[in-house]
């Protein structure tokens, strides 16, 4: 992974920094597997580390996972709007800190604003485990 430098990024296209990420990102937030709006959410952290460019929501990111998962965009906004609710609701520690660390505290929490979160704390996340590992 270290090798993959993408300017000051992380390379984290591929789906095996990716997932395990997630998973471990859905259990502090107290989010039970499997669970498909995760799954969701996963697909869109994906979609958005495939590129540096700012994609448009629901016309790129949504449309994406909608054909990755062969449903449509609809159900994949409802999903991923029920998984905020959700860990909203559960309001574990791991999610306050998630909301305070990227700018989301006070803030209704919206799929682009969790979409582009996630990849941040994921870059983050590649960064500190690059500097660890030196």
């Amino acid at each position: 992974i270290a090798q993959c430098l993408v300017g000051s990024e992380m390379c984290i296209r591929d789906s095996f920094w990716v997932l395990p990420f997630c998973k471990q990102l859905y259990a502090e937030w107290g989010i039970q597997q499997p669970d498909v709006n995760c799954e969701y959410l996963t697909t869109a952290l994906q979609v958005v580390c495939g590129t540096e460019r700012k994609l448009a929501v629901r016309k790129e990111i949504l449309q994406t996972v909608a054909e990755e998962h062969h449903t449509t965009v609809a159900a994949v906004d409802c999903g991923m709007r029920r998984l905020i609710d959700g860990v909203e609701k559960y309001n574990t520690e791991a999610w306050q800190k998630f909301k305070q660390d990227y700018g989301l505290m006070g803030h209704s929490v919206t799929l682009g604003k969790l979409i582009y979160a996630g990849r941040q704390k994921l870059i983050d996340s590649g960064t500190q485990g690059r500097k660890a590992g030196r």
